[in-house]
């Protein structure tokens, strides 16, 4: 029988890696109630020396290196039930696979995994460990209003059968000298593999300058067509298209219109290959039968890490739960993007 005590208390989190972003989350966990952040960890002194114990984190420790945190987590000296990783790229799968070979529940920032390597290291940590720790990867889109909206609509119909999904995410900051594909485009490969049901395959891809494209297909002949770039103007567009209508997304605006009348595929991979293809897209679907969609308020980031926490905490008390950011989704994702840096490679770069 599980005592009470176990179920009520709360979820023991320590966070490593206090950059911008390891900030804002830091932000998200200390507003919940059943968390209680109990370390931070971060090498730059720098950081550390900027989140002086305050109101709400007056009980932290706070170690200089993530290995002096974990190490004290596998001394016993320091009880933890689940971490946040926001460090660097290429060490985010090793620090993962060490926590949760200790028993701990991981959330990873993206990427998460740059390699078969990391995903058999995560992979073999998750069952090695004496109890099942919870693993999420931070593709947050899985918690968007904007794509649960999205999701609303494909199951309603309205534009038929979901043939192709085509993406484009334009402007970064630059992280580890890493290539912008692990930066850029796991959260719309991520979508495409939930809303297309599969992993898709490779079928072509191009460079030019930092801008890549690549486009993927499935066995059941559905398209995925993404377009990145580091550089030029913030864009955050998609579209899902059917066989009797489209749905057009733009994340920075915060818009979905659904278009309920046949339009041409190729018309649209047309203009979206257009340097500003925003406008020309709202001409080719003006006068059509469509309608903008009311998207309900929402915190992707605050929504993501409430999942993770509740999973932490169910599989704390024996309950498994399943999440759409777990370590099955991020290998579907690594593999494609490690498919794509290999064909990139044989293609040149320009």
């Amino acid at each position: 029988m599980i005592s009470s005590s176990k179920e009520s208390a709360p979820l023991r989190v320590a966070l490593v890696g206090t950059g911008r972003w390891g900030q804002g989350v830091l932000g998200k966990l200390l507003g919940f109630s059943r968390v209680e952040v109990v370390a931070i960890a971060d090498k730059v002194h720098a950081n550390l020396s900027g989140m002086l114990p305050n109101e709400g984190g007056k009980n932290l420790a706070y170690f200089q290196g993530e290995h002096l945190l974990r190490e004290e987590i596998q001394a016993g000296r320091m009880q933890v039930d689940a971490v946040v990783i926001c460090g660097p790229c290429h060490l985010q799968a090793a620090w993962a696979a060490d926590y949760l070979r200790l028993g701990v529940s991981v959330f990873v920032e993206k990427p998460g995994a740059t390699s078969e390597l990391d995903l058999e290291r995560l992979a073999q940590a998750q069952h090695d460990a004496a109890t099942d720790p919870v693993f999420a990867v931070g593709h947050l889109l899985h918690f968007h209003p904007i794509y649960r909206c999205v999701k609303d609509c494909i199951a309603a119909g309205t534009i038929g059968q979901l043939r192709a999904i085509v993406s484009r995410r334009w402007g970064c900051r630059e992280r580890d000298s890493i290539s912008p594909l692990w930066i850029l485009a796991p959260h719309d490969l991520s979508m495409a593999i939930a809303f297309l049901g599969e992993a898709q395959q490779l079928s072509s891809c191009e460079q030019a300058n930092q801008r890549s494209w690549a486009e993927f297909q499935t066995s059941e002949e559905t398209r995925f067509r993404i377009d990145i770039s580091p550089t030029g103007p913030a864009e955050r567009f998609s579209f899902y298209w059917g066989e009797r209508g489209v749905i057009y997304v733009d994340e920075l605006t915060n818009r979905v219109v659904e278009v309920t009348e046949p339009i041409a595929l190729e018309q649209l991979l047309t203009i979206f290959k257009e340097d500003e293809p925003l406008t020309k897209l709202r001409e080719a679907i003006q006068g059509l039968n469509g309608r903008e969609l009311k998207v309900e308020a929402g915190d992707a980031l605050e929504e993501e890490l409430q999942a993770f926490v509740v999973a932490a905490l169910a599989q704390r008390t024996g309950i498994q739960l399943q999440l759409p950011n777990d370590l099955e989704d991020l290998a579907k994702v690594t593999v494609a993007l490690l498919t794509w840096e290999d064909a990139l490679r044989g293609v040149g770069k320009n």
